[in-house]
């Protein structure tokens, strides 16, 4: 278990913070609130930011102020994206079908009163037998 201590240490806001107590370098944070602003924030990096293929951008709205803050951009599927399908909208497959110029449906109904639960467990193995899994496909 973490200490109070190391505990209190999470979160992105404290990063910067950290980085400098263990003498890392980070890069500037830039708030983007309108297209114009992004635009601006993606020349100052220097070089092209391209995402091709499906991602999942994090941020945060503070209303009070107009503010957006990227908390991060991930290049995936995001894991909910199986909850719209399970309920009828199948994004990757909406996708896929965009992409090959494919007829797709552009229903957005879908039934209220569900919960999208996610969970994770951790499992502990001997090597050999993961290795066994991964290379024969059996214990």
């Amino acid at each position: 278990m973490p200490t109070l201590e190391q505990f209190n240490l999470r979160g992105k806001d404290k990063l910067q913070n950290i980085a400098e107590k263990i003498g890392l370098s980070l890069p500037e944070t830039i708030i983007v609130t309108s297209l114009e602003l992004l635009y601006k924030a993606l020349e100052k990096l220097g070089f092209p930011v391209m995402v091709k293929g499906p991602f999942e951008l994090e941020c945060m709205v503070d209303l009070k102020n107009n503010k957006i803050y990227l908390i991060e951009i991930n290049p995936r599927f995001p894991a909910w994206s199986y909850f719209a399908s399970a309920l009828g909208i199948n994004i990757p497959s909406r996708i896929i079908r965009t992409a090959n110029d494919l007829n797709v449906d552009k229903n957005m109904d879908y039934p209220s009163g569900y919960l999208y639960v996610r969970y994770t467990t951790e499992t502990i193995v001997k090597m050999n037998k993961f290795q066994t899994i991964t290379t024969a496909g059996e214990c």
